[in-house]
């Protein structure tokens, strides 16, 4: 009795389709213009993106030749640091050297410092010797002049003493 007939379900696809097509027709516009609207934004964020992107990507570059100069820059400090280890080694040890060197020559003046003394002592001594025998000698020396002159007085007086008695 009151169920619907085929006709009813018909006229309802009907209005339905109908009311579709209206509200496609009056809304379709707004519709459009928001989405060509939207299209333009998105597009003006894609090509905003892209140049982002971009200068991104040559950002990117630039650090990784950054990166690249500063491995390098790296690599020769570290080697660097490792040629001036070696050479604060090789200056330590000849530092080393020096120093051993310096003591043995310290030892070795010490040591020249007193044969140079005793030597000077000698040659004191020896001086003192020289200028004692040196005395002596001139002792000596007036001595035998005296002798001499002893002597040629007495030969004078032997000599007169002989005369004296030939007469």
């Amino acid at each position: 009795m009151f169920g619907k007939s085929s006709n009813d379900t018909q006229e309802n696809s009907k209005d339905t389709q109908k009311s579709t097509s209206f509200q496609e027709k009056h809304t379709k516009p707004t519709e459009t213009t928001e989405l060509v609207e939207k299209n333009k934004a998105l597009t003006t964020e894609k090509e905003r993106l892209e140049r982002e992107n971009k200068n991104l990507t040559t950002e990117k570059e630039n650090l990784t030749k950054a990166n690249t100069g500063l491995k390098t820059e790296k690599e020769n400090l570290t080697k660097d640091k490792a040629e001036l280890q070696k050479q604060v080694k090789a200056l330590e040890q000849s530092q080393q050297v020096l120093q051993n060197e310096k003591a043995d020559l310290k030892t070795e003046k010490e040591r020249l410092t007193k044969e140079k003394e005793n030597l000077t002592n000698q040659l004191i001594a020896s001086q003192k010797q020289v200028k004692a025998l040196e005395q002596s000698q001139q002792v000596l020396q007036n001595e035998k002049d005296e002798l001499k002159t002893e002597k040629e007085r007495l030969t004078k007086e032997k000599e007169n003493l002989t005369k004296e008695k030939q007469n």
